[in-house]
């Protein structure tokens, strides 16, 4: 999965370079290694590569007189996207038409691009589901997941108000605490008559409604919005356009640095401690990930062995590039830094965790980490019901059984 997102976000650094000198290099960099963008390009989930694929159709489509092989390759990388995240459809749609209107007839290699990645989920689905057509969505084995494929188109329905929140606005995974650069590409083009810039607006704001009729729009256990990360480059694109025409302006160069800044541990932690965030954690970068590094959970493989370094790692990286791609002088880069942590002030004060929230550190700490078990020992001391009770005593016997590598006979 990294191998697709760093040349995703190579390309995509060095056309808005060109298209937007300056402010194009900055967002890239903000959106590299100031956003969770970051992270999924780590991970095995299906959204960093949905991205890149994504970012790689749309730059060889909408480029400067694309070539009917590069059309080819567009609907190529399309479709692999598609295959990976159905709800991307749309964007495929709308692409082909933005397609259609740059170029034609030639729209036909574009098509037939997307159509071999098609035809090979139309055979995965044949051997594992009995027919073409028959999605793994309709085959969910979890009841409450079976039951949401059921709701609307594929378990997603009409836009709502509390989805729109959870993707933008809310402390758990709303844009604005995760990467509340890309915010600014959902502010409508001005004076930009390219198809690009427009196709990324409309792509990027579909998706974002489609998304939020999604009951699931939280996506469980993840860094960010995950069911928005496919459109990252494209909110990029939107977001460059905006800062380029103000980047003569201070304001705006400090505004962006600030905030580049201010989510570079958004793209850090998360791969540095444990790559899952719950989702009942709010600014989960500090009450869940700096937790847990501050404790000596330590991603596996990672040189890296304790807080320290991975917060100078951080600091020589994220916020040196950002710092310099954003703010000129060395008191600019001075003044932003510390806004940047000042921002980050009322995460100090957060409200003592609850039972659950607790429980989930513990788990981290000492099923999937591997600990000695002390964390979950502890938690018998602030169990207050009987379903609490037992929810830790499954998770003390999965301790149990991960470290003996037998099952006990009974499980509690």
């Amino acid at each position: 999965m990294t191998l697709p997102w760093f040349f995703a976000t190579l390309a995509l650094a060095r056309f808005l370079e060109r298209r937007f000198p300056n402010a194009g290099l900055a967002l890239v960099l903000a959106l590299a290694y100031a956003s969770c963008w970051f992270a999924y390009g780590g991970m095995l989930f299906a959204h960093g590569f949905s991205g890149a694929a994504v970012c790689a159709a749309v730059l060889l489509a909408l480029g400067d007189k694309p070539s009917k092989l590069a059309l080819f390759a567009s609907g190529f990388a399309m479709g692999w996207a598609v295959t990976a995240e159905y709800p991307l459809a749309v964007l495929a749609v709308l692409l082909g038409c933005a397609v259609l209107r740059q170029a034609g007839r030639s729209v036909f290699w574009f098509a037939l691009g997307g159509l071999f990645p098609l035809l090979g989920l139309a055979y995965y689905n044949s051997v594992c589901f009995g027919a073409p057509w028959s999605l793994s969505t309709a085959h969910e084995v979890t009841p409450y997941y079976a039951a949401l494929s059921q709701r609307g188109v594929f378990g997603i329905g009409l836009p709502t108000g509390s989805g729109l929140w959870l993707l933008l606005f809310s402390p758990e995974r709303g844009l604005l605490f995760w990467a509340p650069l890309l915010l600014f590409g959902f502010l409508p083009p001005r004076g930009e008559k390219d198809v690009l810039s427009w196709f990324s607006w409309l792509a990027s704001l579909a998706h974002l409604l489609l998304i939020s009729g999604y009951p699931n729009a939280d996506g469980g256990w993840c860094p960010g919005p995950r069911y928005l990360v496919a459109s990252f480059p494209l909110l990029a694109v939107c977001a460059a356009a905006f800062f380029y025409r103000h980047w003569h302006k201070p304001w705006a160069r400090l505004t962006g640095g600030v905030l580049a800044l201010w989510s570079v541990p958004a793209a850090f932690l998360p791969l540095a401690s444990f790559p899952l965030t719950p989702p009942e954690f709010p600014l989960g970068p500090a009450s869940f990930h700096w937790p847990l590094l501050r404790d000596g959970v330590v991603a596996p493989g990672l040189w890296l062995r304790s807080a320290g370094p991975v917060l100078l790692l951080v600091a020589v990286v994220g916020l040196a590039l950002c710092a310099t791609a954003w703010l000129a002088s060395w008191w600019l880069r001075a003044l932003g830094v510390v806004a940047a942590f000042a921002l980050w002030s009322p995460s100090y004060a957060l409200p003592p965790r609850t039972f659950e929230q607790e429980l989930e550190l513990a788990i981290v700490r000492d099923v999937w980490a591997q600990g000695d078990g002390q964390w979950l020992a502890r938690l018998k001391q602030q169990v207050a019901s009987p379903a609490e009770r037992k929810r830790l005593a499954s998770w003390i016997w999965s301790f149990e059984a991960n470290k003996t590598r037998t099952l006990p006979a009974r499980r509690p």
